[in-house]
């Protein structure tokens, strides 16, 4: 009686310790050849499946459809204000306005890029409206827009000579409520220190600024003062540097692509060892 209470007890401890094991081995053998749940894992399970099309994988919509939808709506493309028709009326105006911004330059202020010095009142106004503009707008609203700058080529860079065949360039200039004096003076200084026949056009890109002088005023200008290479596009939605470069870039018919910032000048002879070098390594 004994013995057989033994191996009783016995049996029952086996089958208590074979069904947990049962129960695992089910489940770690179901879980190894369970399909992937992450997307990039079934295509990568798919590849190795003899029937599946490659065609329908690389057609797949990616993870970021949302970055790209908004990437698409901020992109909308609005036509080129280029000497567009604008009233009379607004006209004067703009005149207005332009006349007295030119009635505040100082003839041969800064010059060659000389220092300009500022004291009294002006000099407390600049530095109030330098801590919002983050430069020195009353010194720049005395500056010629047609301002020289000094030569600081080395000697021997002003003996090159250069191919008068070099590829033309598409200048890109995004601004977004840049200073009306420093956008204006980074076009003239364009204009004035490119070579015509290479200078092919300059792209202004609005990356959707607000400042009212940056409206109807900057189309003026450019109407009455500026050649027709000058052209503008407005986004119709604030979208950064990059894209906004991006849709300068589709708007460019020269030969090659050169971004400025707008609030730059440019040197003596800039423009022709840049594109040397790239007529070179054509």
């Amino acid at each position: 009686l004994y013995s057989m209470r033994r191996r009783r007890l016995w049996y029952n401890i086996l089958i208590a310790l074979t069904i947990p094991l049962i129960t695992l081995w089910c489940y770690l053998h179901q879980t190894r050849f369970k399909a992937p749940a992450s997307p990039w894992l079934r295509i990568y399970e798919d590849r190795n499946n003899e029937n599946v099309n490659m065609n329908n994988i690389l057609k797949r919509p990616a993870h970021n459809n949302r970055r790209e939808s908004v990437y698409q709506r901020e992109s909308i493309v609005v036509p080129i204000i280029n000497r567009g028709p604008i009233s009379p009326h607004r006209d004067k105006e703009f005149e207005a306005m332009i006349r007295r911004d030119l009635a505040n330059i100082v003839p041969g202020l800064g010059d060659n890029g000389t220092a300009v010095t500022l004291s009294g009142e002006e000099a407390k106004l600049a530095q109030q409206v330098m801590r919002k503009e983050a430069i020195n707008l009353v010194a720049s609203n005395k500056v010629s827009y047609n301002r020289t700058i000094v030569d600081a080529r080395h000697p021997l860079c002003k003996s090159v000579q250069y191919d008068d065949d070099l590829p033309d360039v598409s200048v890109i200039i995004i601004f977004n409520n840049e200073a009306w004096s420093s956008l204006i003076r980074t076009i003239h200084s364009v204009l004035n220190g490119s070579p015509a026949h290479l200078l092919k056009q300059i792209v202004l890109v609005d990356d959707k600024s607000d400042r009212e002088e940056l409206m109807g005023k900057l189309e003026y200008y450019m109407r009455t003062r500026l050649p027709n290479k000058v052209v503008l596009h407005r986004l119709s939605q604030r979208s950064g540097l990059i894209r906004a470069r991006l849709e300068g870039a589709k708007l460019a018919t020269g030969e090659v692509l050169m971004f400025l910032d707008s609030h730059c000048e440019v040197g003596t002879q800039w423009l022709e060892p840049l594109l040397h070098r790239i007529k070179e390594e054509r």
